[in-house]
């Protein structure tokens, strides 16, 4: 074998191991997606990867279709604003780290999700004490 056929060989080899591994990477991002759903999380959620100087982040949010979804933000090309797509249609290196940072979004769910209770549930005693001072709510 000369040189180019060694190349052209480790080459391919490359790539399919590449394929093999992003198609992992977006079975992992559909299971975050369908257990976020599941529970209902309905939060938004984001998390920085890569160089702060990226304005790059993975998040949990409403899509333009009113469904909640993974997307990244990221910046296209230098010079340009950033962008918001479903994971699943930025370009492949914007996917792999971006994949990366999946464990800290599920982590920060965890967390946002106890503070969003904490909240609620502060929101809605001082809501039910007003209502009973201003006698709203019939009391037994």
């Amino acid at each position: 074998m000369n040189n180019t056929t060694d190349l052209r060989t480790l080459l391919k080899q490359w790539v399919q191991e590449l394929n093999k591994v992003c198609d992992q990477c977006a079975e992992c991002v559909k299971q975050a997606e369908a257990f976020f759903k599941e529970i209902g999380l309905g939060l938004t959620l984001a998390v920085q990867f890569g160089a702060e100087s990226d304005h790059s982040s993975l998040h949990y949010m409403r899509r333009r279709n009113g469904e909640f979804g993974i997307c990244v933000s990221f910046v296209a090309a230098l010079g340009e604003k950033p962008e918001m797509r479903d994971w699943g249609q930025c370009p492949r290196d914007v996917k792999i780290a971006a994949a990366a940072a999946l464990p800290r979004l599920i982590s920060m769910a965890s967390s946002a999700a106890k503070r969003a209770a904490d909240a609620a549930e502060a929101a809605l005693k001082e809501t039910e004490a007003f209502f009973r001072s201003q006698k709203i709510f019939k009391t037994e």
